[in-house]
């Protein structure tokens, strides 16, 4: 069966990762190749470029061709194995050299100011090396409702009002009850919470699944 023509966002991304891995990407640097394309594409846009890399002509490895299932592995990788910074910095800086933009090396984000519970910490430093850039706007409403599944309330509230005074929520201390009313009243599509739920899984998120909690509190 052919393959489906790429769009346009997922084959400049292609183009990048070929032009900054001009003799293919090498084994070691898959798990952070894939860490870095998650906080930035959507799963559609990641899934257009594995169908391009695992084609017979994909150009995917230094040392020959890898299927779809190796591929495949290796995001698998990303719920159990967190990519060391070094090596998210050396493949972003890579795609930058091969002209992607938004693929230069992370800046530094500042520490945590406020005293939390162990667990709170934990997600905000989840969710800060999720999303490096900050958490877009299409996010928030999912995000919300996905730290619903698994906290409090209260402990919802915490989270953002401290994501707020970091800088990495851009909204406005008071829009936190309205859009905690606005996932209580209209659920998310599921797309948009796995998609909120990869980012975090990148960042290192290590709650199971089996943890989460009624949705009815």
């Amino acid at each position: 069966m052919p393959r489906q023509p790429i769009t346009s966002v997922p084959a400049k991304v292609l183009r990048w990762v070929r032009e900054g891995y001009p003799h293919g990407v090498p084994r070691e640097d898959y798990v952070a190749l894939f860490a870095v394309l998650h906080r930035r594409l959507t799963e559609t846009e990641v899934s257009e470029i594995v169908d391009e890399l695992s084609a017979p002509d994909g150009h995917a490895l230094e040392d020959g061709k890898i299927d779809r299932a190796e591929i495949e592995e290796a995001i698998a990788r990303l719920a159990h194995e967190h990519p060391g910074d070094d090596d998210v910095k050396r493949v972003a800086s890579r795609l930058a050299a091969g002209g992607w933009p938004l693929a230069a090396p992370i800046p530094e984000k500042p520490p945590l100011v406020k005293a939390l519970p162990p667990l709170l910490t934990n997600i905000i430093e989840w969710l800060r090396a999720g999303y490096p850039l900050g958490v877009p706007e299409t996010d928030y409403i999912p995000l919300i409702a996905l730290l619903r599944r698994r906290l409090s309330d209260e402990e919802v509230r915490e989270i953002t009002a401290t994501l707020v005074e970091q800088g990495d929520l851009p909204i406005g201390k008071p829009d936190i009850q309205v859009m905690i009313a606005e996932v209580t009243d209209e659920k998310p599509l599921d797309a948009d919470v796995d998609r909120v739920h990869a980012h975090l899984v990148a960042g290192g998120w290590a709650i199971p699944d089996e943890a989460a909690i009624d949705e009815s509190h």
